[in-house]
């Protein structure tokens, strides 16, 4: 129970800090689309995802393939990442296994995104439970990953 609440709290922080930090054009809060009431969305137009779980949780060992890009659980490594900042890619099977402690992995694939990259950075070193790391397969710009769901922008 008290992972599973760390994990809704772990959701909303997620949330909070990418919106912040979503980086796309800078289109005014009045153009966002219309959405459902309750449903948290960027400027730049992604909506926070709740997403099922990719088979069970458990550990195994080497490389996974996940269909959901970027995976918010499912099977992962036996050892999780330590948290913290990364200039080099963490393997998604590493910090998925964090989730599962109720982390917040911020992921990033963008060149010119340093202004961003910066804030997240320090968001992280004063945020327990985060994570920031580049992710190649990432279609977008920005995520934010927790236990079941996601925000991509």
């Amino acid at each position: 129970m008290l992972a599973a609440m760390s994990r809704v709290s772990s959701f909303w922080r997620l949330v909070a800090v990418l919106i912040w930090v979503a980086a796309c054009d800078a289109r005014e809060l009045s153009n966002l689309p219309e959405v459902d009431a309750g449903l948290i969305c960027t400027a730049c137009g992604g909506c926070a995802e709740m997403l099922p779980i990719e088979g069970p949780p458990v550990h195994v060992t080497g490389p996974l393939s996940y269909t959901q890009i970027p995976p918010v659980g499912g099977p992962h490594h036996g050892c999780w990442s330590d948290w913290g900042t990364f200039d080099s890619e963490v393997p998604a099977e590493r910090w998925v296994h964090n989730h599962g402690h109720g982390g917040v992995v911020l992921l990033h694939h963008c060149d010119d995104c340093e202004a961003e990259l910066s804030a997240l950075r320090d968001f992280v070193g004063s945020h327990a439970r985060t994570l920031l790391s580049p992710y190649a397969q990432l279609p977008t710009r920005f995520a934010a990953v927790s236990w079941g769901h996601r925000l991509l922008s």
